[in-house]
């Protein structure tokens, strides 16, 4: 099943160092993903941060806790996207410790696949 997984955001002068560890613990637990888009907030200051999108056209099983994991060790936010089933989890490491669902509407989806574009 499609999905996408979106990390937000990356800053500091460790951010590329989070962003691999991050991508090398996925590999190890999902595979390679089909597309990785890395996306400045401000392509004129790259310092002001970095999202990390993960595309992966063929990923059946999502380990929640695993990327939990993953939030709250890099204090980092995480989206993942179901595109078949229309659904959106995500969690933000600094608020309830939980899970929050959505449906995946069109006003959200437009702008994660003009990344993919």
């Amino acid at each position: 099943m499609e999905k996408i997984i979106h990390f937000n955001t990356f800053y500091g002068n460790d951010a590329e160092e989070k962003k691999l560890n991050i991508l090398d613990a996925l590999e190890a637990v999902f595979g390679v993903s089909t597309v990785a888009k890395q996306i400045y907030e401000d392509p004129e200051n790259e310092e002001d941060g970095f999202d990390l999108y993960l595309k992966y056209e063929n990923l059946d099983f999502v380990d929640y806790d695993f990327l939990k994991t993953i939030a709250v060790d890099n204090e980092i936010y995480i989206m993942v996207y179901n595109l078949e089933m229309q659904t959106t989890f995500g969690y933000w490491y600094d608020e309830d410790d939980e899970w929050v669902d959505n449906e995946l509407t069109e006003e959200i989806l437009a702008p994660i696949q003009k990344v993919f574009e």
